[in-house]
């Protein structure tokens, strides 16, 4: 599995951003976090977009280690920034 240290510094970044499959294929979204908190060992910050179930399996993994947990209400919403 590439190292998203190397996808950042790669593309002149520092911050990886993560929207995971909500699916429960390929780990779910506990692969995504497990994965996170490898990368963040190894330097690489990152923001996952999940929704905040906080009794979920990867919530609670995510706040064992996060630096941050902000939970929203509603659906996110992207924008074109022009």
């Amino acid at each position: 599995v590439t190292s998203w240290r190397e996808r950042v510094l790669d593309a002149g970044g520092g911050l990886v951003w993560c929207n995971p499959p909500y699916g429960r294929a390929n780990g779910g979204i506990l692969a995504w976090v497990e994965k996170a908190i490898a990368e963040g060992a190894r330097g690489v910050r990152s923001v996952l977009l999940v929704p905040p179930a906080m009794g979920s399996a990867y919530m609670q993994r995510a706040l064992e280690d996060a630096e941050g947990v902000h939970p929203f209400r509603g659906r996110i919403c992207f924008i074109d920034p022009n």
